[in-house]
């Protein structure tokens, strides 16, 4: 008879534990569904921006411009397509986030990330009006984290960054219409409503990629990009370019998309 020593049975045993553990792991794998791979966006253009973390990105109500927040600062900017400061507005936030404009009034909305707050601003940028929106707090810093405006139905479109990734819509008294999760990005940056496509861009920080999806956010088409921590982002379907501002660089990019 073989004589087994205490440290035999424990070998024996660590062994049956890893072999049924890599069994278990093989047969998980094997049920996960393969990440999407995504077509990637050709960069056509950069521009530094003077602007410490810019977070949000969207075109001023004429188009020939856009508007931005930053991170840094709280403030709200109006910079032109090449990145150049053309107007700092008197509003300064507690976390703001992200920036939508409002082409009845020439207006624009804004989120504070840690509150939960929308935020509306005449062209002048001075505080019209605001709501509370009553989402869940997992993190503070997990919150608002974009916003985009419809013209067509007069409703806000708003991001919840992660835990959970959200599309929330809302009428502009802050009532909530419809709330979607979102699961194609590890968490969810800027958000952008694009007219002739009725569509909704979105752009992850996290994964790197810009996502346009239909209104109630199911993914229609993903596109991967090498911007380290994009955070706002804006869509030109005339001349099919992207505009994407990087929260760590400062930077302005501009691609293209087909």
């Amino acid at each position: 008879m073989l004589y087994m020593t205490g440290l035999s049975h424990r070998y024996l045993l660590l062994l049956f534990i890893l072999s049924g553990w890599s069994l278990f792991v093989a047969g998980d794998c094997s049920r996960r569904k393969p990440a999407p791979r995504l077509e990637r966006l050709e960069m056509i253009r950069k521009y530094k921006l003077a602007i410490e973390e810019p977070s949000g990105l969207t075109f001023t109500s004429s188009n020939d411009a856009l508007l931005t927040v930053s991170d840094k600062t709280n403030g709200v900017y109006k910079i032109s397509l090449t990145g150049g400061i053309q107007k700092t507005f008197p509003y300064t936030g507690y976390d703001v986030e992200g920036v939508t404009s409002d082409g009845r009034t020439s207006g624009m909305w804004i989120v504070e990330e840690r509150v939960r707050d929308v935020v509306y601003l005449n062209n002048r940028g001075d505080v019209v009006y605001q709501f509370h929106v009553d989402i869940a707090k997992h993190r503070e810093n997990m919150g608002l984290e974009g916003i985009a405006y419809n013209p067509s139905n007069g409703h806000l479109y708003l991001l919840n960054e992660q835990n959970p990734g959200l599309l929330v819509e809302t009428d502009l008294s802050g009532n909530i219409l419809r709330k979607n999760k979102l699961n194609f990005a590890n968490d969810y940056a800027g958000i952008f409503y694009e007219k002739k496509d009725n569509c909704l861009w979105i752009v992850s920080d996290e994964s790197r990629s810009v996502s346009c999806c239909t209104l109630e956010g199911k993914l229609i088409k993903g596109y991967s990009i090498n911007v380290i921590k994009p955070e706002g982002i804006a869509v030109n379907s005339v001349t099919k370019e992207i505009y994407i501002v990087s929260d760590a660089t400062a930077e302005l990019y501009v691609f293209r998309y087909y």
